[in-house]
């Protein structure tokens, strides 16, 4: 851990403190109300039996098939230095298949890093999502996990027509 706030230790429960300390290398206040907020009531909805089906079948199609095409769009990649969980190391390698890619390993960030770097986050996210409204005008993206179509959207006017991406940020 980073950056940590001790006073918010008291206020936690045992097992607020583990899941903060394994996830989470920025320790404040208000990371851990966000998370009170949205992960630990999502948390309780887990179903083990869908993580499970979901966990069997997470390859992304082109580990799977060997494929060897690139994305020459607009395209973010964003890595925590201090990731425990996804490490930074498999964002790197993903460059050479995102010709337009803008890679950021954040220093002081782990797996949450939107919510610990978020001035950082926001700032690339805004650039990534400029360049793609101004590229992908009147394309249909379609994002994937392996074969199955988790999201369709829809541009009114460009290139990149229909083009396939692979969904790349996980469940």
């Amino acid at each position: 851990m980073l950056d940590v706030d001790r006073s918010i230790r008291d206020d936690m429960t045992d097992e607020e403190a583990e899941r903060f300390d394994n996830f989470y290398v920025v320790q404040r206040r208000d990371i851990l109300e966000k998370a009170r907020r949205s992960k630990y009531p999502a948390r309780a909805l887990w179903d083990p039996k869908q993580d499970s089906r979901i966990n069997s079948a997470f390859d992304f199609s082109f580990h799977v098939d060997g494929e060897t095409t690139t994305f020459d769009g607009p395209s973010l990649i964003l890595a925590g230095r201090q990731d425990s969980m996804s490490g930074y190391l498999d964002a790197v390698d993903l460059l050479p298949q995102f010709t337009r890619a803008t890679l950021a390993d954040l220093d002081a960030a782990g797996h949450g890093l939107a919510w610990e770097r978020p001035e950082v986050f926001n700032s690339l996210f805004l650039d990534w999502l400029e360049r793609v409204d101004s590229c992908f005008l009147g394309a249909t993206l379609t994002f994937t996990l392996g074969s199955k179509p988790l999201l369709a959207a829809a541009f009114p006017s460009n290139r990149f027509a229909d083009q396939t991406v692979h969904y790349l940020c996980g469940l």
